[in-house]
């Protein structure tokens, strides 16, 4: 019984040590913001979806437009203060049905930021396919709000259409 428990504890503690809450110092985790990014004032933002949805009743449109300033910049502050992804380390992601968002964001009609976004499995947002940063609960209800797509329907989940 005592080899189990410990077993289990082992697990837990490990897995807890790989969470972005493990009490590594944040500058172990730089954020995806730099000075040149956040000079930066986005008044618009496009969202287009790329990768096959799976059993789709409907089809959804693969492009959106937004045009609330308000939103744009909250999406664009939200991924700014975005964690890298540790370098080197092993981290098991959920089921990736191959659905990521490219959004680019427009300042004075001028595009000044491109990012991709994967839509399921660890949800990583891509920074010209090089540098890794983590996505918050916060940033997807943010999507929601710009798409009118639900958390399922956002990961390109089997029947959400």
């Amino acid at each position: 019984m005592k080899i189990i428990l410990s077993v289990l504890l082992f697990f837990v503690l490990t897995a807890c040590s790989n969470s972005p809450h493990s009490g590594v110092s944040a500058a172990a985790h730089p954020k995806l913001g730099s000075a040149s990014l956040e000079k930066l004032h986005p008044t618009r933002l496009t969202i287009e979806r790329k990768g096959k949805l799976q059993s789709v009743k409907h089809q959804p449109p693969a492009r959106y437009q937004v045009n609330d300033k308000k939103l744009t910049e909250e999406i664009y502050v939200n991924l700014l203060d975005s964690e890298s992804v540790p370098k080197n380390v092993v981290i098991s992601c959920p089921n990736d049905l191959g659905i990521s968002y490219d959004m680019t964001f427009y300042e004075n009609g001028k595009e000044v930021f491109l990012v991709n976004v994967d839509g399921g499995g660890c949800q990583f947002i891509s920074v010209k396919g090089k540098d890794a940063y983590r996505t918050k609960d916060s940033f997807w209800k943010l999507m929601q709000e710009a798409t009118g797509l639900n958390g399922a329907q956002l990961a390109g989940a089997i029947g959400s259409f």
